[in-house]
C-alpha cells in the first residue's frame, strides 16, 4: 500500500477518543476491523479471539465476540488508562498499563500526577519494575503515596528482574501526611536483587523512610543487585537516609544530590550498611560514588559496618562535598564492628576527595572499631568551618596479632584536626605488635591528631587508653605514650607499655606528655640497634617525666639517636 492509499485507509478508519468509548462499540457498527483511540493508539478486531483481557493491549468488544488488539505504539501514557488528580489509589492500572507496554516492547510514559497505594497482589508495594522495560516520566509526570498508616512501603520496586530502565521519575512520599508514627521502611525507589538496572535523574522527595534503597530483599540468601546505574538522582526530606546502600556489585551512583534527610535514625545522606540478617548474603563489590553532594543532612555519610563475613569495595570518587549537617556537630559516622575474631569484614571504603563545609564551631568523624579487616582511606580532606577545627572521636577495641584494617587520613587542610576518644586494647599474652589503627598525614602541621601507629602493648592484660599525638608530617611518624593509663594488672605482668621498632626505618619519635612522673610505668622501646662502648643494646626505657627520644632505625645497621630528653637506660 503507497503512502496516498495508506493515508485513505487511516482517514476511513473510526476515531475514538478513549479506551471507554471502545468498550462501547459493536464491531458491525462502523464496519471496520481497525480503530484508533485517543489520536495514537491503533487497535485491529480479532473474532474469537482467546488473549487475557487487560482493557489496554486486549479490550474485548461489547458483544463478546472476540477482542480489540493493541498494535505496538510508540508509547502507553498513563492519563490514558488511569485516572489523574485523583486522590485515590490508581496503582492497579498504572501496573497493568506499564505491564502492557513491556509486553509490547515500547516506553511507559507517566505524563501527569497520579496517586498511589499497594497493589491487590503484595501490601506495600506500589508499582512493580518489569523485565526489558521503560518507564519515563514527563515534565509532569509524578507518582504520590497516599497517606498511610503502614509502617513500610516500595513506591518502584525492583526484584528478581533484569534489563530495565527508569527516566526522570518524580516520587512524592508521604513523611508530612503519614497516619501512625512506627517504621522507617517506606522507600521511593526500591532496588533489591536485579541486574542491569539504568536510573536517570530521579526525583524522590518526602519519604516516610529511605529515598533510594539498593541491597538485598531481608532474609534472601542468594543474589546481589548487580550493573545498576544511577544518575544524578535528587533526593530531599527523607526521614531516614537518602540513600541506603547494602548490598551490590558493579553500582554507580554519580552526582547525587541529597539534602534535609531528617528524623529517625541514622539520618544520612548516604548510609553504607550490609544487612545484619544471618541469612543475607550482604556483600558490596567494585561500586562507585562519584561527586556526592550532600547538604544540611543531619549526618552526611554513616558507615555502619556491623556484621561478620561482610565485603565491602566501594569508592567515593571525585569530589564528595558535605555542606552543613544538622547534628550536634557536623558529623560522619563510621562503625565498624565484628562479633567473633575468626569471622571478619574484608575489603576497602576509599574517599578520593572529601570536601567538608561547615557553620558549626567543630565538626566530627566519629568512629567506633571493634577488630575487623576493613580499610578505610580519605586521600584528600579538606575542612572549612567556623574555626575551622574538624575533631576525630576514636575509640574502639583491637586485639594484636590479629590482621585488620585501619582508619588513615592523607592531604589534610585546615587549621586544626583534634582527636579525642578512647580505645580499649584486648592484648593477648605474648602479643608483640599491634597494626596501625589510624594514620595521618599531611605537609602542614596540623595541631592535634590522632596516631598510633606500630605501637605494641604487650601487658597480657586489658589496658584502657587516651592516646593523644601532636602532629605527623610526611616522612615523620610521632607516637605518644597516651596521657592516661589504667592498667588492670593480673599480678605477674610488668608494668610497662612497650613499642616494638623492628624492621621500623622510619625517623620516630616518642614522648610520654605526662606532666607529673609516669608513676612507675616505663616508656619502653625495643627492635633497637644502639651501639654503646662497642655493644649493641636492642632496648631502651625511661620513667623520666615527659620524657622524649628522637630515632631512626638503620638497615644493617646501627641506630641513630638524634635527640633525647629525660633520663634513659639501654639494655641487651
Amino acid at each position: 500500500m503507497d503512502q496516498s492509499a495508506y493515508t485513505q485507509h487511516l482517514n476511513a478508519i473510526v476515531h475514538l477518543p478513549s479506551i471507554q468509548d471502545l468498550k462501547k462499540i459493536k464491531s458491525k457498527d462502523h464496519g471496520q476491523s481497525e480503530v484508533i483511540v485517543a489520536g495514537r493508539y491503533h487497535y485491529r478486531f480479532v473474532l474469537n479471539d482467546s488473549s487475557s483481557v487487560d482493557d489496554v493491549s486486549v479490550v474485548e468488544d461489547l458483544e463478546k465476540k472476540g477482542h480489540w488488539i493493541l498494535q505496538k505504539p510508540n508509547a502507553i501514557y498513563a492519563s490514558d488508562f488511569a485516572v489523574s488528580n485523583i486522590k485515590r489509589s490508581q496503582s492497579k492500572y498504572l501496573q497493568v498499563a506499564y505491564d502492557a507496554a513491556t509486553r509490547l516492547g515500547t516506553v511507559f510514559i507517566v505524563d501527569d500526577e497520579f496517586w498511589v497505594g499497594p497493589t491487590e497482589l503484595e501490601s506495600g508495594i506500589y508499582i512493580y519494575l518489569r523485565s526489558h522495560s521503560e518507564m519515563a516520566f514527563s515534565q509532569n509526570g509524578k507518582l504520590r503515596v497516599l497517606p498511610t498508616a503502614t509502617q513500610g512501603y516500595h513506591v518502584l520496586y525492583a526484584y528478581d528482574i533484569e534489563d530495565y530502565r527508569l527516566l526522570n521519575a518524580n516520587l512524592e512520599g508521604d513523611r508530612f501526611t503519614h497516619l501512625g508514627t512506627k517504621g522507617e521502611w517506606g522507600y521511593g525507589l526500591t532496588i533489591y536483587q536485579s541486574k542491569g538496572g539504568y536510573i536517570y535523574k530521579p526525583r524522590v522527595i518526602n519519604m516516610w523512610g529511605d529515598g533510594i534503597y539498593i541491597g538485598n530483599k531481608w532474609g534472601t540468601a542468594s543474589g546481589i543487585p548487580q550493573n545498576i546505574t544511577i544518575i544524578e538522582p535528587y533526593i530531599s526530606q527523607a526521614r531516614r537516609n537518602g540513600i541506603s546502600f547494602t548490598a551490590g556489585e558493579n553500582i554507580l551512583i554519580q552526582r547525587p544530590y541529597i539534602e534535609k534527610t531528617n528524623g529517625t535514625a541514622p539520618q544520612a545522606g548516604i548510609d553504607i550498611e550490609p544487612e545484619e540478617a544471618t541469612s543475607t548474603l550482604s556483600v558490596i563489590k567494585q561500586s562507585v560514588i562519584e561527586d556526592a553532594t550532600l547538604v544540611d543532612n543531619v549526618e552526611a555519610i554513616t558507615l555502619y559496618l556491623n556484621k561478620d563475613k561482610r565485603h565491602v569495595d566501594l569508592k567515593f570518587l571525585g569530589k564528595t562535598q558535605v555542606k552543613n549537617t544538622t547534628s550536634n556537630k557536623d558529623k560522619l559516622s563510621i562503625y565498624k564492628f565484628v562479633d567473633q575474631i575468626d569471622q571478619k569484614q574484608t575489603g576497602k571504603i576509599y574517599f578520593e576527595h572529601l570536601q567538608w563545609e561547615s557553620k558549626n564551631p567543630s565538626a566530627e568523624i566519629s568512629s567506633v572499631f571493634f577488630d575487623t579487616g576493613l580499610d578505610i582511606v580519605f586521600n584528600k580532606l579538606e575542612y572549612t568551618g567556623a574555626t575551622e577545627d574538624l575533631t576525630l572521636f576514636y575509640t574502639g577495641h583491637v586485639i594484636p596479632n590479629y590482621p585488620y584494617g585501619g582508619l588513615s587520613f592523607h592531604n589534610l587542610t585546615g587549621k586544626s584536626l583534634k582527636q579525642w576518644g578512647q580505645s580499649t586494647y584486648f592484648v593477648q599474652s605474648g602479643a608483640d605488635k599491634l597494626v596501625s589503627n589510624l594514620q595521618l598525614d599531611s605537609d602542614k602541621k596540623i595541631n592535634t591528631v590522632f596516631n598510633h601507629e606500630y605501637a605494641a602493648v604487650t601487658l597480657g592484660v586489658t589496658s584502657f587508653i587516651k592516646p593523644r599525638v601532636e602532629y605527623l608530617q610526611h616522612n615523620t611518624s610521632t607516637l605518644y605514650l597516651p596521657q592516661n593509663i589504667d592498667l588492670v594488672g593480673d599480678g605477674q605482668t610488668k608494668d610497662a607499655v612497650q613499642f616494638d621498632t623492628k624492621n621500623d626505618f622510619r625517623k620516630l619519635k616518642f614522648t610520654a606528655r605526662i606532666q607529673q612522673g609516669i608513676q612507675g610505668r616505663e616508656l619502653y622501646i625495643k627492635g633497637l640497634n644502639v651501639i654503646i662502648d662497642g655493644k649493641s643494646k636492642h632496648k631502651a626505657r625511661s620513667q623520666s617525666a615527659g620524657a622524649w627520644i628522637e630515632l631512626e632505625n638503620v638497615k644493617d645497621g646501627a641506630t641513630l639517636i638524634y635527640d633525647s630528653f629525660g633520663k634513659w637506660q639501654f639494655e641487651d
